[in-house]
Formats: structure tokens, C-alpha cells, sequence
């Protein structure tokens, strides 16, 4: 075999080889049927002083609440009352995360915070068909909470 017999063969064979790496990657496909690229409110509460609140996500049947934040207030009034270790719960949500917070007896302040999914973008997946519920801590003398959910619906 001569040096140019050798030389296009070896061509051929490096443009095959190419031709069948790139043949492995198959088509890439989406996981879910729907793109969820804007996560919208899915649910506002805020409650008068000394209220309990509860911020509800409803889902159909055959469908999650795809969760991509969760925020929340804790805010007093003109005289504020102490919380130590109180805790925001949820329901339907895999693995029943809570949130735990302190909080001083100081009149009119505010205390606001969240959890984000971050660069993952989901943060929690609801339970399939089964409304998402996130519920402050127990009525406190002074003090109001808010909730304010965000995220998307899909299968």
C-alpha cells in the first residue's frame, strides 16, 4: 500500500469514527410536557395581627406543584411579642420540609426571608394530585405572618 492509499484510509477511518461517537448521543428529549421557564405566584397570604395563616397550592389530579420558592414574613406591631424556634410547616409537599425562625419583641419591625431552588430551579415537588400547604406557627399576640409560594404545575 502506498502513502496516499495510507494516508485516505486513515482519514476514513477518523471521519467513521466521528460519524459513530456522534451516532451515540441519540436525541435529546424533554422530560417534562410542559416547559416551566417562568415559575409564577402560585399562592399570597397575609394575615391580620395575631392570625394563624395558611397559603394553599391547589393541584388537579394527575399533576405536582413544582415549587420554586417559598417566602415568608414575620412582622409585629406597635408593641411585638418574642418568638423563639417557631416554625412555618407544609403539607403535600415530599419530605414535609418546615421552616424554623426567631423572632424579637421589638414594636413595628419585620423580619422577611426564603428558600430557593437556586441554580436546580426546583426547590420541592409536591405530592402528585395533592394541594401543597404551607401554614405559619400558631396565632402570637402582636406579630402577622405572610407566605408567598412560587413555581409551576405540570405532570
Amino acid at each position: 500500500m502506498n502513502d496516499l492509499a495510507k494516508l485516505l484510509a486513515g482519514a476514513s477511518f477518523v471521519v467513521l469514527a466521528a460519524a459513530a461517537a456522534e451516532a451515540d448521543v441519540g436525541t435529546p428529549t424533554q422530560q417534562t410536557a410542559t416547559l416551566a421557564s417562568s415559575p409564577t405566584n402560585l399562592c399570597t397570604t397575609n394575615g391580620a395581627v395575631t392570625a394563624q395563616v395558611t397559603c394553599t397550592v391547589s393541584v388537579t389530579p394527575g399533576l405536582s406543584a413544582y415549587v420554586t420558592a417559598v417566602y415568608f414574613d414575620v412582622c409585629s406591631n406597635g408593641t411585638g411579642s418574642a418568638q423563639n424556634q417557631a416554625t412555618f410547616t407544609s403539607t403535600g409537599i415530599q419530605n414535609t420540609p418546615s421552616w424554623m425562625f426567631s423572632f424579637a419583641a421589638t414594636a413595628g419591625i419585620c423580619q422577611h426571608w426564603g428558600d430557593t431552588g437556586g441554580s436546580v430551579g426546583v426547590l420541592f415537588k409536591g405530592n402528585t394530585g395533592t394541594n401543597v400547604v404551607i401554614t405559619s406557627p400558631a396565632a402570637t399576640t402582636n406579630n402577622s405572618y405572610g407566605v408567598r409560594v412560587y413555581g409551576y404545575i405540570a405532570p
